[in-house]
């Protein structure tokens, strides 16, 4: 029993957990994601509300929506008190990350220079955009505009190029 503990540890340090911007206060309308982050990298997408998803089981993390550009300054934060995801509202933010419980915030407060930028777009509607391929300057330019969609009629033909789902 022991070596099936162990196992799944080492199965759950392997795990990286996926972040969310959203248009919208509650986590909800178009939404960024950065797949796969790892703690303490930031993930460069702007909202009104952010979310962890997919927390693996065991794993307490702090979900930190930041502002001032990127993950420059702690702006608000909530945990996911061992659920699979956790929500922080209110607020504009500029990027998002996350650290375990149980470290000191001076450990973690300077994300540093890893950052990652989107890499999927999501309408409310369910539909999903492939933005991985995409230059830093074209990302944000489409990004910005693929957030205000309300419907994919809306979203212009650069993304719908792009369109995975």
């Amino acid at each position: 029993m022991k070596s099936f503990a162990t196992i799944l540890s080492l199965v759950a340090s392997a795990s990286a957990i996926d972040l969310y911007a959203y248009s919208n206060y509650g986590c909800s309308g178009n939404w960024a994601r950065c797949t796969n982050l790892n703690p303490n990298v930031c993930c460069q997408a702007s909202g009104s509300s952010v979310s962890a998803l997919g927390i693996p089981i065991g794993w307490h993390i702090t979900l930190i929506g930041s502002t001032g550009g990127g993950c420059n300054t702690w702006g608000a934060s909530n945990t996911n008190n061992g659920q699979s995801n956790v929500c922080v509202n209110g607020g504009y933010y500029t990027g998002e990350w996350y650290r375990f419980n149980g470290r000191k915030r001076a450990e973690d407060s300077a994300v540093g220079s890893d950052c990652q930028k989107p890499d999927i777009l999501g309408l409310a509607d369910g539909s999903e955009f492939d933005l991985s391929t995409l230059a830093e300057d074209e990302l944000d330019a489409l990004l910005e505009l693929g957030l205000n969609a309300t419907t994919i009629a809306d979203v212009p033909a650069e993304i719908k190029s792009l369109q995975i789902k």
